[in-house]
């Protein structure tokens, strides 16, 4: 089932804005961290859906998802061209391929889907099920947060759930944040992060699915591979004022070069990025917790093309500091 909102429980337990349009979710029918049935973090707490995204019609759910077709969105001097061509829901999968091939002056084309502008959550677990290829020199595939706001790069901080490079079979896990950003904002543009990695140690990864997630409170930040915790992050650990605070949309993409160096003649093309569900659910103890619909027809806020340009701007003064940062 595609885009699926628990929108009954959702109204009783935050108060949230009536989507008629939006249907109940299911039970889980996979063991993962995303499971309605594990412990909550105060008594009397109860997890509950706000997404379950299963990729079974036959093409993205147009109220939560966008196929970008951009080269400045998020690039940091990479070497491909975005299209929505590049993205396939067939089978129950999201399917993003990469491509070597000739569009406008680019020699790859890749794919990037993302919530921005449509959904998005404060606080909650995010779980992604994916396959990825194994061996794929310069490969980067990632599953990540950005805010739902207009503040500049990383003031609002940045959640990488899973990146890989190269199909070596280790995860990365970071966030990056601003420490300075509640007390002097953007006047400075410094980048810090806390971050791990996670070895599957297992040279057959490729050939099965694995669910990489996070769990974000008001406290701190937990990452998990396969259900196994490997990284806790906590504001006293990294000198920041909190955790982020706002309420971020999801991001899952195909890069090419940059961090996971060369394309050379071992890169397999065309090379596919597989996920099998996304799944994101809240804890009804957690104070603060948020679904956000920005631009839904029935939002109060909805703040139409005037959000959806500001927050676009912050992607792309994210790739512009990278770049002047990677340059030092």
């Amino acid at each position: 089932m595609r885009g699926i909102f628990s929108t009954t429980i959702l109204l009783a337990i935050f108060s949230f804005a009536q989507f008629d349009d939006f249907l109940v979710v299911a039970t889980p029918r996979y063991n993962t961290v995303c499971n309605i049935n594990a412990p909550t973090k105060h008594a009397g707490g109860k997890w509950q859906y706000v997404l379950d995204e299963d990729f079974n019609g036959k093409e993205l759910n147009p109220d939560i998802w966008t196929a970008r077709q951009s080269v400045e969105v998020g690039h940091l001097r990479e070497l491909q061209y975005y299209r929505p061509e590049n993205v396939e829901v067939n089978n129950g999968l999201l399917l993003l391929h990469t491509k070597e091939e000739r569009y406008e002056n680019w020699s790859y084309t890749s794919g990037w889907v993302d919530s921005n502008f449509k959904f998005g959550i404060r606080y909650g677990r995010v779980c992604v099920r994916a396959r990825l290829p194994a061996q794929q020199p310069g490969f980067h595939p990632a599953h990540w947060l950005m805010p739902l706001s207009e503040t500049c790069w990383p003031g609002a901080g940045e959640i990488d759930v899973m990146e890989m490079l190269s199909g070596d079979g280790v995860v990365h896990a970071t966030y990056h944040y601003n420490k300075n950003y509640t007390r002097i904002g953007c006047n400075n543009n410094s980048a810090e992060e806390g971050t791990s990695v996670f070895n599957i140690e297992d040279p057959s990864f490729s050939d099965s699915f694995h669910e990489y997630a996070v769990e974000w409170t008001e406290e701190s930040l937990t990452y998990f591979v396969d259900g196994k915790p490997y990284l806790s992050l906590y504001p006293s650990d990294k000198e920041m004022d909190s955790v982020s605070q706002t309420p971020m949309y999801f991001i899952i993409n195909n890069a090419l070069g940059r961090w996971a160096g060369r394309v050379t003649n071992a890169t397999g093309f065309p090379i596919v990025h597989e996920i099998d569900y996304i799944r994101m659910m809240q804890d009804s103890s957690e104070k603060g917790s948020e679904v956000v619909f920005p631009n839904h027809k029935n939002n109060p806020d909805h703040a139409g093309n005037e959000f959806a340009r500001s927050t676009l701007e912050v992607l792309n003064q994210r790739s512009r500091l990278r770049r002047k940062v990677s340059k030092e």
